[in-house]
């Protein structure tokens, strides 16, 4: 779920917090293999796919008309919808019979305090929310959509820390006598895209919880210089992406990470050991990544900025989401944009409408057998898309309805 006006603003954040490069050791967890040491698959081949569409999930009604949601437990009627900015969660049926609102931001209880949020089901049918922003918390809810409590993480966890507001993703990986979750957060110990932050800035939290959602421990994981596309940057002293916060799934006890810096799938465990990596070819494609050196610890002009940052996104394929099954790994991309087409402010973005590719990747007996599906401008490129047996769901456009959308579609 992306906002495009906040992700510019979230993105460009410059902290004025500087601390040592001295990080504790208590809670944080390092990743030892080099990414030479780890197997990767070779024998790929790439072709050209295509998809059609089976069906429409309309998001809206006559009178309300959602564009965020977890739309995870559609095949079970139950579907969690937001808006933005207003954060007023509700339940509902795909029918929009049922609907019920769960909270009000004013709600004196209930009520977020994030500057976004993720509603996330437990297998028991409770939500839990991840509040998005600078004081991360975690709200629950009941099966009822009755209020219980809330977790603020930074009366837990010492260190520096925020989760990124939409760019920030979650997921909870055991859901027996504890549940952990998995969240994509980002130093604050550091002015951003500086070679100190690139240097020392952890890219997950792993929260633990007791049955009654009680904190019990945390760890951080998966240290920026580890990536071996990193240590070039610090080296180089150059970036060639907008955004070092990772996409990622779990499926089977393995966490699909992948970055806008790397055209690499990397593989893990759930304790962060590095087990496979899985190389991306794109089809019949030739770009070049727009550069821009590392930030200096110097206030740069806001508009300028902008500019950049477009043209970082937008100058190769920039991955949008990932999702992962038993038979694929479907990878959504925004397609590469001509220099002289790519927005250079927020109000020509709004109104420009971005092409977007999806990349399914089956693997088998060490083979990669990759498809390039390249989409109308009628799918969103803003995602998230999800899978459903042969299927898989995408936003519509929201430039081209009146109202939100999801497409299922299946690849030909």
């Amino acid at each position: 779920m992306i906002v495009k006006n906040c992700i510019d603003i979230i993105q460009h954040r410059i902290y004025s917090n500087f601390l040592s490069l001295f990080l504790i050791s208590i809670g944080y967890s390092c990743q030892t293999k080099s990414q030479e040491n780890i197997p990767q698959i070779k024998d790929i081949t790439v072709d050209l796919g295509a998809y059609s569409i089976i069906d429409t999930l309309k998001l809206n009604s006559d009178s309300v008309n959602f564009r965020f949601s977890n739309i995870e437990k559609f095949r079970s009627d139950s579907l969690l919808l937001f808006n933005y900015p207003d954060l007023d969660l509700h339940f509902s049926n795909i029918g929009f019979e049922d609907l019920a609102l769960i909270s009000l931001v004013s709600d004196s209880k209930g009520g977020f305090q994030g500057s976004f949020i993720e509603p996330l089901w437990d297998l028991d049918n409770n939500i839990i929310i991840v509040e998005q922003g600078n004081i991360p918390m975690l709200t629950f809810f009941d099966s009822n959509f009755q209020f219980v409590k809330k977790l603020k993480l930074n009366e837990y966890i010492d260190e520096n820390f925020y989760l990124p507001s939409i760019a920030s993703r979650a997921k909870i990986l055991k859901n027996d006598s504890k549940k952990t979750l998995l969240m994509t957060s980002e130093s604050m110990d550091f002015m951003k895209n500086t070679k100190d932050f690139f240097s020392s800035s952890y890219v997950f939290l792993k929260v633990v919880l007791d049955s009654s959602d009680n904190y019990l421990s945390h760890s951080f994981h998966l240290r920026l210089n580890e990536y071996d596309e990193i240590k070039k940057s610090i080296k180089t002293n150059k970036r060639y992406w907008s955004s070092s916060i990772p996409k990622f799934d779990v499926y089977n006890d393995k966490v699909y990470v992948v970055y806008e810096f790397s055209d690499q799938i990397f593989i893990y465990d759930l304790n962060f050991n590095l087990e496979k990596i899985i190389p991306i070819q794109f089809y019949n494609q030739s770009f070049t990544p727009f550069s821009v050196g590392l930030n200096n610890g110097e206030r740069s002009d806001p508009n300028e900025s902008v500019k950049i940052e477009f043209l970082l996104r937008h100058s190769k394929p920039q991955i949008v989401d990932i999702k992962v099954d038993s038979n694929r790994i479907a990878l959504l991309y925004n397609e590469v944009v001509e220099k002289n087409k790519i927005p250079s402010n927020i109000f020509e973005e709004n109104n420009y409408l971005y092409h977007s590719f999806l990349q399914v990747i089956n693997n088998t007996d060490g083979k990669s057998n990759q498809l390039y599906i390249p989409l109308a401008d009628d799918f969103s490129p803003y995602g998230p898309i999800f899978l459903e047996n042969k299927s898989i769901l995408i936003n519509k456009n929201f430039n081209k309805s009146d109202g939100y959308e999801i497409l299922e579609i299946i690849v030909d």
